[in-house]
């Protein structure tokens, strides 16, 4: 059985024109039409009433303008640069609470802009004089066009068919007056494209000063290169020193305040599980050397100091980026690490991104290698200054070849074991092939930018 399609009521809406009364100021909304390039949406126009505008015709003139701060754009619904009026526009508007649908009047304006750079710039014309001269050589399309047609309309230009230039001159007036759209496009990209050799010659000594002006204040190879070492991810360094203790000191490393608070008695109190004190419990080097130091009878607490610093970066390390600013999850990775400590951590080590919260604290590329930087550079005090390459590898969980960059831009020297070290190792020489040492040496030297690809 076929069933009828029941006809269902939709909802009731209202249509209403609003009409403009200028008199009382009431007018609707304008259309813009932007030629090429828009401007952003953020940016405000304004709309202006010509002055003196009284009879009834005149009152619906508007100027519309805006300003970006490098561009300006200014349309008008009057003029020659007014669009023709073949179609009327209007705007609906639908109020959703009531259902009523409002058609508003909107006229449309074509918008123009102007750089405003380039505002007062003024195009150079050759004149007359340099015209006559330009019809002497033979062969020279550089010719104004419209300067040709002035002259020749006013009668001060003599022609002469057998003349090269004064016959294309001649093609390029008829192919302006009787050429297809393509013809005129060609004739005008060739006197675009003419190059005003004598125009030229006059401002080349301009140029030529505006470059060495220019160039001058360029900075040197030694600037750029001095400018580079100080962005460098590392700790404060002394580029000068004449010994290698004096590079990096302790004291660029870790403040005194920092240093008196390092919680390191914690290690000797606790004499049956020791490690269990350190924040960071899985660095086969730190654990390493830190029972070695406790092992004997005369402790050295200036080396159980530092390693103790050593396992603090490492669990500051371990805080996640997005936790950075949880405090539970801070202290239960950290434990009892004092506040001096934490507050310089976070200083040196991560960065607050702009238009947030000053709370708000994240790691970057750039703070995450400076806080690496800043491990290897203790690690690299604590063994005079020549260490095994490998020896934070695992712990930092980075590829070896990463970490010797590290120690690379620290100014190490990252060599092969040589053949002493190699006997003293006692690994197998396949072992001891993937085996370096890092030295740090004065004076101070980091590597040069690479530039390009690798070769192939």
């Amino acid at each position: 059985m076929s069933s009828k399609r029941k006809n269902t009521e939709g909802p009731k809406v209202t249509l209403e024109y609003a009409k403009a009364d200028l008199d009382a100021g009431i007018e609707g909304p304008f259309l813009a039409a932007f030629p090429g390039i828009a401007p952003p949406k953020s940016v405000p126009f304004n709309v202006y009433k010509p002055d003196s505008e009284e009879s009834k015709n005149k009152k619906k003139r508007r100027i519309v303008e805006a300003d970006t701060g490098k561009v300006e754009f200014v349309g008008q619904n009057f003029g020659d640069t007014a669009r023709a009026g073949y179609c009327r526009y209007v705007l609906a508007i639908r109020d959703k609470d009531t259902n009523k649908i409002t058609f508003k009047d909107a006229p449309i304006i074509s918008v123009n802009r102007t750089i405003k750079t380039l505002k007062n710039a003024k195009p150079q014309v050759a004149n007359r004089e340099q015209v006559r001269d330009q019809q002497g050589k033979k062969g020279d399309m550089n010719v104004n066009i419209l300067e040709f047609v002035d002259l020749y309309c006013q009668g001060d230009l003599e022609t002469d068919m057998n003349d090269t230039m004064v016959f294309i001159q001649a093609k390029n007036i008829l192919g302006h007056t009787f050429g297809t759209k393509k013809i005129k496009q060609q004739i005008n990209s060739v006197a675009r494209n003419a190059v005003n050799v004598s125009a030229l010659d006059s401002i080349a000594g301009i140029l030529h000063d505006s470059i060495a002006a220019k160039t001058s204040a360029l900075p040197s190879k030694e600037s750029i290169k001095a400018r580079a070492d100080e962005d460098r991810p590392i700790p404060p360094f002394d580029l000068a020193a004449t010994k290698v203790e004096d590079i990096y000191k302790i004291d660029s490393l870790i403040t005194p305040a920092e240093y008196q608070v390092i919680p390191f008695k914690a290690l000797l109190e606790k004499t049956n599980q020791p490690l269990a004190a350190l924040p960071f419990q899985n660095s086969s080097y730190v654990n390493g050397a830190l029972t070695a130091a406790l092992s004997i009878s005369k402790k050295d607490r200036h080396r159980i100091r530092l390693l103790m610093y050593i396992s603090i970066l490492m669990a500051f390390r371990t805080i996640p980026d997005r936790k950075l600013d949880d405090s539970e999850i801070v202290n239960k990775i950290m434990g009892d690490v004092p506040s001096v400590i934490m507050e310089n951590l976070y200083e040196r080590f991560t960065e607050t991104p702009e238009g947030v919260d000053k709370k708000r604290h994240t790691f970057t590329p750039k703070s995450k290698d400076k806080l690496l930087c800043w491990i290897l550079a203790i690690a690299l005090t604590l063994e005079n200054f020549n260490m095994d390459a490998g020896a934070l590898t695992r712990d930092l969980s980075m590829k070896q070849t990463r970490v010797n960059e590290l120690y690379k831009s620290l100014g190490c020297k990252v060599n092969e074991l040589t053949a002493t070290e190699k006997a003293q190792s006692g690994a197998s020489n396949e072992e001891v092939k993937s085996m370096k040492r890092a030295i740090l040496t004065v004076p101070l030297t980091f590597p040069l930018p690479k530039r390009g690809p690798k070769a192939k």
